[in-house]
């Protein structure tokens, strides 16, 4: 079942890097895009994959792998509903 799901994660990554680029593209001022892009690089490809890499494995030693997967699942939802509402936000204002 993990290799079916496997090339949705590749779907899943792409999209992502994709839109978090045109995203940090605009609402970032013209003289701070690059720091800016280098910066969510650092975190998603970086310190995301180690902080998750640590935080799951203790999650999982210390609940089981359920709790760690709706721990997770929990992140994701909530993730996306901060990003939504602050397209939202910005919509309203007229910036994006």
């Amino acid at each position: 079942l993990v290799y079916l799901a496997m090339p949705f994660q590749g779907i899943g990554f792409g999209i992502f890097i994709f839109a978090i680029k045109y995203y940090i593209v605009t609402i970032t001022p013209d003289r701070l895009k690059a720091s800016a892009q280098g910066t969510a690089e650092a975190f998603y490809y970086g310190l995301g994959g180690l902080v998750s890499g640590l935080m799951g494995g203790g999650l999982t030693d210390a609940f089981g792998l359920s709790t760690t997967l709706l721990v997770g699942a929990g992140g994701v939802i909530l993730s996306s509903a901060f990003l939504l509402g602050n397209i939202l936000a910005e919509r309203r204002k007229g910036i994006v």
